[in-house]
């Protein structure tokens, strides 16, 4: 198989994986564990043979319903992360922040990461909605994305 090959399978798998999220969140009354999705996104990072404590590049998803708790959010993010803020579309009702950040963060780090996220996104009365890891093969300019948790991601 060739390398073009593998990789166009890999990112149907992830893309499959994040699909598959989203239909189980979006169908179950049951709170999705975030937790063990992120723990699973590690090790699919792993499997990859990315070293899932390196640095890397996150991409965190916030959302919120007014375009004042979106800014406000953003400007409490600013310090840390690169922030952009998008308006909704597509169907969408909410505003997005997305938070960027290119970091080293164990699977403590990143816990305590997302839990601080979703307290920012609580205080502004939005929602966290999970982070996106991308690691990138300049050779090829390939990027594959592997979501822990994310079920508005993409």
């Amino acid at each position: 198989m060739s390398r073009g090959t593998k990789v166009l399978l890999v990112l149907g798998v992830l893309l499959l994986a994040v699909v598959a999220i989203s239909v189980v969140r979006s169908r179950s009354a049951l709170p999705i564990d975030g937790a063990k999705l992120d723990r699973a996104s590690r090790k699919a990072l792993e499997q990859r043979g990315v070293d899932p404590d390196s640095k890397l590049a996150y991409r965190h998803y916030l959302y919120f319903h007014s375009e004042a708790a979106a800014s406000s959010a953003a400007a409490e993010l600013k310090p840390e992360f690169e922030v952009e803020i998008q308006a909704p579309s597509d169907g969408m009702k909410d505003w997005a922040v997305l938070a960027q950040q290119v970091a080293a963060l164990d699977e403590a780090a990143l816990e305590a990461l997302v839990a601080r996220l979703t307290t920012v996104a609580q205080r502004w009365r939005g929602e966290y909605d999970g982070w996106e890891a991308a690691t990138g093969n300049s050779a090829a300019q390939v990027l594959e994305t592997v979501a822990g948790g994310c079920a508005r991601c993409g």
